[in-house]
């Protein structure tokens, strides 16, 4: 059974609509809403030690 993109992404979208009552589809989304902003935190953290090196170097 060979079905194209196109009916695909439909199944898809019901599978979703199916679960999204469900309590383990919540799980999963905010799961990777938290990952998510875990990586946009780091990313952060990550500006800021270069910021305090950058700082360091430039006192020496």
């Amino acid at each position: 059974m060979k079905i194209g993109r196109l009916g695909e992404m439909k199944v898809w979208l019901g599978e979703i609509k199916k679960i999204r009552n469900d309590d383990h589809f919540n799980a999963m989304f905010a799961k990777i809403f938290i990952e998510i902003i875990v990586n946009i935190l780091r990313s952060q953290r990550h500006c800021v030690q270069q910021m305090i090196t950058e700082t360091i170097v430039y006192n020496e």
